[in-house]
């Protein structure tokens, strides 16, 4: 539920910020040197190939 609640977060300022919109695709990483708190989560959205 942590985890869940972290990318919850993470996304939700994504969303109001307009970096992600509703209906894209997103990838979630950790950033491997930040592994202690929510710093460490990249959230970006996904661009679909067609």
């Amino acid at each position: 539920r942590l985890i869940q609640k972290a990318i919850g977060d993470e996304l939700a300022k994504k969303l109001l910020a307009g970096e992600v919109r509703d209906g894209d695709t997103v990838q979630v990483d950790v950033d491997p040197h930040l592994a202690d708190g929510v710093d460490a989560l990249s959230i970006q959205a996904v661009a679909h190939e067609d």
